[in-house]
């Protein structure tokens, strides 16, 4: 199913939204996106980087988000307050992006999951049999 809408002449073709931005993604004729942010932006959610491109996926904390790019690697801005835009060293060949309250999940090609941020209840300590994993929310 193609789910697309066109929102002040902006083709929308995916949309991440959180209680205080949402970011839309512009069609691109190689299947990339263009991201544009707009709605409460009190931490900096929506102001998207200028040079951000190649972007295949977006992800929304409350207050902070990330792009994942075509090449595997991972662009964050908004509120940092628990290091949840900190981007880990190891959070290389990326398939997949996930953003909680102060928390960032990412999914590797290899099946493993790297996590960084808030952790006040164990929530980015991956148990050891996590492995294999297809998909990440």
């Amino acid at each position: 199913m193609r789910c697309e809408a066109s929102v002040g002449g902006l083709m929308v073709r995916r949309l991440a939204c959180v209680v205080v931005a949402m970011l839309a993604s512009e069609a691109s004729a190689q299947g990339l996106m263009t991201v544009r942010g707009w709605g409460d932006n009190s931490w900096g959610q929506c102001d998207t980087p200028p040079d951000l491109n190649g972007v295949t996926q977006v992800a929304c904390g409350p207050y902070h988000t990330y792009a994942l790019k075509n090449d595997g690697t991972l662009v964050g801005w908004g509120y940092n307050s628990d290091g949840q835009i900190n981007t880990p060293s190891n959070a290389t060949g990326v398939t997949q992006v996930a953003c909680g309250w102060g928390y960032t999940y990412a999914l590797k090609n290899d099946g493993t999951l790297v996590g960084w941020g808030y952790n006040s209840d164990g929530q980015i300590n991956t148990p050891s049999n996590a492995t294999g994993v297809t998909q990440v929310a």
